[in-house]
């Protein structure tokens, strides 16, 4: 049961999550799950409804005093890192919808900070669509926050997003099961999160780039070091270490259960 321990560290807070878009279709609903508890069914494997078990701890934690993430708002976890003058935040989720409804559940509970950073770690979209949550710049110029992400992080989210987008949604729709329902014979999650959100999606240019290793920044006031890591989890990735925190973030290369078997691409 060490993995439920784990899973629980931290939570401050955690509440029934659900997230409407367009003409108030639901995009997310964490109730849906509700009935993944007690023994697997004969119908799904015991390590799936196991670790889906795991994925149905959501809400705000911190990871150690200054670092805060959302877990369950949608397939990836944001983290807000604190600086000077508000929020660092790593990772604003797939969509704008859970990324402002993951944001403004943050600032319930932790106070109303301003965005003073984002960070893309790489360009896989759940990691990046849903920025226009968290910052608006307006659809013109640049925004007025700094954005970092990794050498490549443009022309490998484009190509993937937006030159393959139908294909990649498409894809998505099976790979991910996407209007299944959620029973015991249906939908019970996807081992890396419960599944992606299917709402805006969004993008910005990065304004600073990482391109070596290591690389040394300071974002107001946090005291970043970069590795570069093209070709690994993503073809354009980083990760970076705190020293002032004494914290890793590893992106999506460090994982607590196997990652994609079969993927989009």
């Amino acid at each position: 049961t060490q993995d439920f321990t784990d899973a629980r560290r931290g939570l401050i807070a955690s509440a029934h999550i659900t997230v409407a878009g367009m003409n108030s279709a639901m995009i997310w609903d964490t109730r849906s799950y509700d009935f993944v508890q007690g023994d697997a069914p004969s119908s799904v494997n015991p390590s799936l409804w196991r670790q889906e078990q795991l994925n149905n701890i959501h809400g705000l934690f911190e990871v150690t005093p200054g670092i805060y993430q959302l877990r369950g708002f949608d397939l990836s976890n944001m983290t807000l890192i604190g600086s000077a003058s508000g929020w660092i935040v790593v990772g604003p989720l797939t969509v704008r919808e859970t990324a402002a409804a993951a944001m403004a559940f943050a600032r319930q509970q932790l106070g109303d900070k301003a965005v003073a950073a984002i960070i893309f770690t790489h360009s896989h979209v759940d990691h990046f669509g849903g920025v226009l949550g968290v910052i608006d710049s307006g659809n013109v110029g640049v925004p007025s926050v700094p954005v970092i992400a990794p050498v490549g992080f443009m022309e490998e989210a484009t190509s993937e997003n937006v030159i393959a987008g139908n294909t990649m949604g498409r894809r998505s729709v099976y790979m991910y099961g996407k209007d299944l329902a959620r029973t015991p014979r249906g939908h019970i999650g996807s081992g890396l999160g419960k599944g992606p959100a299917y709402g805006s999606v969004g993008i910005v240019e990065p304004t600073l780039i990482v391109d070596s290793t290591p690389q040394a920044m300071t974002i107001d006031g946090v005291d970043f070091i970069f590795q570069n890591a093209p070709g690994s989890e993503a073809p354009a990735e980083l990760t970076f270490y705190l020293p002032g925190f004494n914290a890793f973030c590893g992106a999506e290369m460090v994982s607590r259960n196997m990652h994609n078997l079969c993927t989009l691409r």
